[in-house]
């Protein structure tokens, strides 16, 4: 993908992506986002020190399904890092998970984006989806979106093939 070379080549871009997937439940859920992403930025920059404390009272429990709210707080304080300068984000297939995940995720970064704290972190989401179910499009209103004719399909199958050739390269 064009964006992640490109993001990978300055010092001052993080890269996050997420591919959400209904069969499989361990990334059709928010807190199985929100751990796909805080890994993601481990792994790109050294932020330890924003997971260790959480991790020391809850352990194991921190990765569960059920620890959104720690994970959401370590992921908030992690993109207000200066460390990671520009965040570009693209979360995928988002209405694959279920339906409170959804909201969980939307409104949390609906939420971050509308605040005052925003220009600190630089971040730039990307979300893919289906405008099923009906809460995707319902927070989703305030903000910019391109929108797939479903009419499309040859030539949406084109650009989705062209993707997959490129990330197999």
């Amino acid at each position: 993908m064009e964006l992640e070379l490109l993001a990978n080549r300055s010092q001052e871009t993080c890269f996050l992506q997420y591919f959400c997937d209904n069969s499989d439940e361990k990334r059709n859920n928010a807190a199985a986002v929100l751990r796909g992403l805080i890994l993601q930025i481990l792994l790109q920059r050294n932020l330890f020190h924003h997971i260790l404390p959480s991790f020391a009272i809850q352990e194991k429990a921190l990765f569960n399904s059920s620890s959104f709210e720690a994970l959401w707080r370590i992921f908030q304080n992690m993109i207000f890092e200066p460390l990671l300068g520009t965040i570009i984000c693209v979360l995928d297939g988002i209405d694959e998970c279920d339906e409170t995940s959804i909201e969980l995720l939307l409104r949390g970064f609906a939420a971050l984006l509308r605040s005052n704290r925003t220009p600190a972190c630089h971040l730039k989401l990307i979300l893919l989806s289906r405008d099923f179910p009906e809460v995707i499009p319902c927070i989703l209103s305030g903000f910019p979106r391109i929108r797939l004719e479903p009419d499309a399909k040859t030539e949406i199958n084109v650009d989705i093939n062209h993707f997959v050739d490129v990330k197999i390269e």
